[in-house]
């Protein structure tokens, strides 16, 4: 009791100073904390007086008036966005929380159960922590606030709620099938990832969600080893773009979407028939990633040029999602249509994340251009919806594809529109 109304007593002192800054202290719903101004604060706290922090967390859900510095960096890494006069500081006190979880990896503790602050030292976490408020306050002052910053936000939410999505592996199948050389390795590998998805928001060039550190490998998993992968409830079901780049490229330039598969689309209308599916796929993005190379029919039906007129000014784009990427002549094209793509891509799956609110259904995890639900039989009346949704982009509709399946392996073809 007495230590409850010291912290009562912190916090109220904190609120009279006015401290807009302060840190999560754990990144899992269960493990609730902060620290602010030399204190750590656990029970009877709330955020009103704060508006600043370094990352999102879910802590932060429902507070509009709170900031968060690593979008103004544009940076998951905070070391990197650390200045000259305190990185010494900063790598001292890392150095030291990096030790401490060492010690508790080779002591086979499992972080993802055990809240950090009940296992280091509380002086060691008020230093670490102490110094990313003072790396949070540089940028605040150094940095502009981003004009995608409400976007950005979305995907933080996004990724924030995917990474509590325990991954299910069907371990006693895996271990049937360990006679298969790729198994056997990704068996041996196991201990070097947890069974969740983490995503960094900053981590390419484009905007495409990369992979953190001991993330499960979703993004580069073999595809034969997706078949080990099955839903926490009922059934995977994922909704996907068909040639989202291709179809970014017709909305940027104005053009009509086609309703039927983009590459069919091609073969029977650019290339008259004369080709196949798969010739006319391979056709089209040999022209489309290589400003160098000439299709004539290719050149009829896309402006390639207008593009590049629209979106660099000869040293850098700005795509129509605030995105700012350097970039030479020869790559600029490019960088529009895939960042372009991505952005739409996570925008339609945060509002399919909206859509998913309070059911038994949840985002499984993102990959590419695809979003994969965990999905439970009793929200069965909803894929209409959620196709619905998903299809309709800022730049009108998108053609989807929509699959089910057991497992991540096998899914098949799912005719929502009947």
């Amino acid at each position: 009791m007495a230590v409850v109304a010291l912290q009562r007593v912190a916090a109220a002192v904190i609120k009279l100073r006015g401290r807009m800054y302060f840190q999560s202290i754990d990144d899992k719903q269960e493990c609730i904390g902060i620290y602010t101004d030399g204190c750590l604060l656990f029970e009877d706290f709330n955020l009103d007086g704060f508006s600043r922090t370094w990352k999102y967390s879910k802590l932060i859900e429902n507070n509009k008036n709170i900031e968060c510095a690593s979008f103004y960096a544009k940076n998951d890494d905070i070391f990197k966005v650390c200045p000259d006069s305190i990185k010494h500081e900063y790598g001292e006190v890392l150095t030291k929380m990096r030790s401490f979880i060492k010690s508790l990896k080779i002591a086979k503790v499992d972080l993802t159960e055990n809240c950090i602050f009940d296992l280091i030292p509380h002086k060691s976490l008020k230093d670490y922590l102490d110094v990313k408020n003072k790396i949070t306050e540089y940028v605040f002052d150094t940095c502009e606030r981003p004009k995608n910053y409400e976007h950005l936000l979305k995907i933080a939410k996004l990724a924030e709620e995917i990474k509590y999505q325990k991954i299910n592996i069907n371990s006693s199948e895996l271990k049937k099938a360990s006679y298969k050389q790729k198994v056997r390795r990704f068996i041996k590998n196991k201990d070097k990832f947890d069974p969740y998805v983490r995503y960094k928001l900053f981590g390419t060039k484009t905007g495409r969600l990369s992979a953190q550190n001991r993330s499960f490998p979703i993004l580069t998993l073999d595809k034969d080893l997706r078949n080990y992968i099955e839903p926490s409830n009922d059934v995977f079901l994922e909704l996907d773009f068909n040639a989202a780049e291709i179809r970014t490229l017709l909305a940027l330039n104005n053009q009509e979407q086609p309703d039927i598969d983009i590459h069919e689309w091609h073969a029977q209308n650019i290339f008259r028939g004369f080709t196949t599916r798969d010739k006319a796929k391979r056709r089209v993005f040999a022209w489309l990633y290589n400003l160098n190379s000439n299709d004539y029919l290719l050149d009829r039906f896309y402006d390639r040029a207008a593009l590049k007129d629209k979106f660099w000014d000869g040293e850098k784009i700005v795509t129509p999602f605030h995105r700012e990427i350097y970039s030479d002549e020869f790559h600029n094209v490019n960088y529009v249509l895939q960042s372009t793509s991505n952005d739409i891509f996570l925008e339609q799956a945060y509002k399919i994340y909206e859509l998913l609110n309070n059911k038994r259904s949840n985002i499984a995890f993102l990959l590419h251009d695809s979003v994969v639900i965990d999905f439970a039989k009793e929200d069965y009346k909803k894929i209409y919806e959620l196709a619905e949704v998903f299809q309709g982009t800022r730049f009108g509709k998108f053609k989807i594809n929509v699959n089910i399946g057991n497992n991540f392996g096998d899914m098949r073809r799912f005719n929502w529109k009947s």
